[in-house]
């Protein structure tokens, strides 16, 4: 394989097949080529970082567009510090009638549904997506210029179309590119005209931020990630008995969740000191401006009871960070804090903030959901901002 220092992206197709380069643009013959054999193709940065908006912006709209000539339908999601793309199928109609029936597939995939369908010349058939109604017309126009009878017809078919549909629905005109000169000279304002192909697009774009928003969803589940093995300790950690094995598995549970998280790794573990003890101590080299304020090292207080942390728990631990210079904590407990932002623990934790410390809580039900596939740093940061509903 050739040297990859200079590249920004990696295109890997089925897990198999791989690509270096710049830009879509770059690799476009290739990637045209890959996907005739590959349905599912994953970019990623060379150098691991996580891509920005404007990076992801920029992957989809090259693939998007030059995907156009080849009438892909496709699929888009940003996850893992990867932008994934999958081939949903071809737009390639044979008839007028499979040509509106993949027309109404990509409206129902933007939401829409079909409200109506109708024969010519009206229209063939109306979307509703919330107050919105849209009558489409779809005409597989004759593109022989000197077929006067032809034109004709496309003449009588836009003038029923504009007229006799009811005013309270947005009208649609999906032609060929040929054919947008003559329509918007024709209908001016009266109704939208429209390609097949950038409803196509639209359609790949609004599924990519569908998708995506899932993705930013904290107690969304990557399937591939689910962890059995997390799932034992946290087994173990509930039916615990005696004050030992309460610690321990609870300590236990803790180590594999930071541990697993990439930046983060567990220095020491049950560390007794002159004046305190810490249950765990993780150094944070992860980059992340929310991490990095974090500070490191930090420490995790592990507690395996069946009453919630409580305010003199809480002061008992801002001490202790204080007291070892550190700037965090986190705390991992089986019933969660008392009190509310307002109140209790949970108002400590916010009075904490002015001295400069950072306490973040989790409980068992949020380690349950990193098992199954949910991704520990969302679900750490959500942990953080519900500090501050009321």
């Amino acid at each position: 394989m050739s040297d990859s220092s200079h590249y920004t992206y990696r295109f890997i197709f089925d897990n198999r097949f791989r690509l270096d380069g710049n830009s879509v643009a770059h690799l476009w013959y290739n990637i045209y080529d890959a996907f005739d054999d590959h349905n599912e193709m994953y970019v990623e940065r060379i150098d691991g970082k996580e891509m920005n908006q404007k990076e992801i912006r920029d992957l989809r709209k090259d693939l998007f567009e030059v995907m156009d000539q080849d009438e892909l339908i496709i699929d888009s999601q940003y996850k893992s510090k990867r932008l994934h793309f999958w081939n949903r199928g071809f737009f390639w109609p044979r008839s007028h009638e499979e040509y509106v029936d993949c027309i109404i597939n990509l409206f129902e995939d933007m939401d829409y549904y079909l409200i109506d369908i109708c024969d010519q010349p009206h229209y063939d058939f109306i979307v509703q997506s919330g107050n919105t109604k849209k009558a489409v017309l779809w005409q597989d126009w004759n593109e022989d210029e000197e077929n006067e009878k032809a034109d004709q017809e496309m003449k009588d078919f836009l003038h029923n179309f504009l007229s006799e549909t009811h005013e309270e629905h947005q009208k649609v005109i999906v032609s060929f590119e040929d054919f947008f000169v003559y329509f918007k000279e024709t209908i001016g304002d009266r109704a939208e005209c429209i390609s097949w192909g950038d409803i196509r697009n639209k359609r790949n774009w609004y599924i990519a931020k569908i998708l995506d928003e899932e993705t930013r969803d904290p107690y969304y589940v990557y399937e591939e990630n689910y962890d059995e093995h997390l799932l034992e300790l946290l087994l173990k950690t509930k039916k615990s008995q005696t004050n030992k094995q309460k610690m321990q598995t609870m300590e236990d549970l803790g180590a594999y969740v930071f541990d697993g998280i990439d930046g983060f790794h567990v220095e020491k573990r049950n560390l007794r000191g002159f004046a305190e003890e810490i249950d765990l101590l993780i150094s944070n080299e992860r980059n992340d401006v929310f991490f990095e304020k974090l500070g490191s090292p930090l420490i995790v207080e592990c507690r395996n009871r069946e009453t919630p942390f409580s305010a003199p728990d809480m002061s008992v631990f801002i001490t202790k960070i204080k007291d070892l210079g550190l700037k965090s904590g986190f705390i991992l407990c089986k019933k969660g804090l008392t009190g509310t932002p307002y109140s209790d623990a949970k108002l400590k934790i916010r009075e904490s903030l002015k001295e400069g410390i950072t306490i973040i809580p989790l409980e068992l039900q949020d380690i349950r959901y990193i098992s199954q596939g949910a991704d520990p740093t969302r679900i750490i940061k959500k942990k953080f901002y519900d500090l501050f509903e009321r």
